[in-house]
């Protein structure tokens, strides 16, 4: 039993397919429905956008794959230290206005994290959708970049 490899039954595909055709679908359909955007409408919203949905973006960013998978590991382990994590919820935004977002805005930098996290956020779902099919680590990452470039040409 300790040996035993989870795989996803026929079932798990099909919800799996669902939900990445649906999301596709969505996309798709904004595609074909809105009119086309410059860089900045399309990264930034045109510099436009109210508090709450910038807040959700945010939200949705800091619970990326790697967050939602390694805390768990991380509070099994080292137990409930890991809430003082939330601390750097706090003092980092007030660190980010004050030193890294003059640097963005003077070189009209879009986001931080461009470069930065491409592989980590490449490597993190690639690392679940191995773990729980049959796929190697290195077809893993290639199923996963061609999902998020798909989606992110649309």
């Amino acid at each position: 039993m300790k040996n035993e490899k989870l795989i996803l039954t026929a079932v798990d595909y099909v919800f799996l397919g669902a939900t990445l055709c649906v999301s596709a679908g969505i996309g798709l359909y904004f595609q074909m429905t809105s009119k086309k955007k410059t860089n900045e409408e399309y990264l930034l919203a045109g510099k436009d956008m109210s508090i709450l949905p910038v807040a959700i973006s945010l939200m949705a960013t800091f619970m990326s794959s790697t967050n939602l998978m390694g805390v768990p590991a991380e509070m099994y382990l080292y137990g409930t230290n890991m809430v003082f994590m939330n601390l750097g919820f706090v003092i980092g935004p007030i660190v980010v206005s004050y030193v890294f977002l003059p640097v963005y805005f003077s070189n009209d930098v879009s986001t931080a994290y461009e470069l930065l996290f491409t592989a980590a956020t490449l490597y993190a779902p690639a690392l679940a959708l191995s773990a729980v099919t049959n796929l190697s680590m290195r077809m893993s990452v290639i199923v996963i970049g061609i999902v998020c470039t798909f989606y992110c040409t649309l």
